[in-house]
């Protein structure tokens, strides 16, 4: 076991959000999580209208090429993914899409059907890959919520008086969606909980 030391860690895991590295206790020069903020993703909430809820999932397959999953869960295929965390709550996801594209392309897609609306700006997502997923979200709640076992399934954490929403894409992979507004405090609150095991800052 080693020590990887680096100025940067203060500020990335402290203060602002820089630098690139790894840090913390590597086991046999390897960290035990990756850690990294996405950038390039656009998020939009589909509410459906009344009754139209079983049309969404054509809509969903000519707009985008994605099928509605049940609840509580996501369907990916791709840079593209369709999660519905709640039964009449559909969010769906691009990542490296110019601004505005999946909104027109829904809002087309859906009209008559279901409400669009664009929450790029509400979320910053944060991605957590490594060996023990539960074991590094254990500590970022009083009160942890289990995380989601199976693949492609949505769960909840309330941290701090703000829903973090998980999105598990398997074993070793999960999504946090957070409060834009938030992103940063919980960056570092998550990477102080990798550090005993090594972290990648990406």
């Amino acid at each position: 076991m080693n020590m990887v030391k680096n100025s940067v860690v203060a500020n990335d895991v402290y203060g602002r959000v820089s630098e690139s590295g790894v840090f913390g206790r590597l086991q046999n020069g390897v960290p035990g999580y990756t850690i990294r903020i996405l950038k390039s993703l656009s998020v939009c909430l589909i509410k459906p209208f009344g009754n139209r809820r079983p049309e969404v999932q054509g809509a969903l397959k000519m707009a985008l090429g994605l099928y509605l999953p049940e609840e509580s869960a996501c369907f990916i295929a791709g840079m593209r993914s369709v999660l519905r965390p709640k039964l009449n709550e559909i969010f769906a996801v691009t990542e490296g899409e110019a601004d505005g594209v999946l909104f027109g392309r829904l809002s087309y897609a859906l009209q008559n059907i279901a409400g669009v609306f664009e929450m790029s700006d509400a979320f910053g997502v944060l991605r957590l890959e490594g060996g023990d997923l539960a074991g590094a979200l254990r500590y970022m709640s009083a009160n942890p919520a289990p995380l989601p076992e199976e693949k492609n399934k949505i769960g909840f954490l309330c941290v701090e008086g703000a829903e973090i929403m998980i999105v598990r894409y398997g074993a070793e992979r999960c999504d946090l969606y957070v409060p834009r507004s938030r992103a940063e405090d919980f960056y570092r609150k998550l990477v102080r909980l990798c550090l005993p095991a090594g972290v990648r800052l990406l």
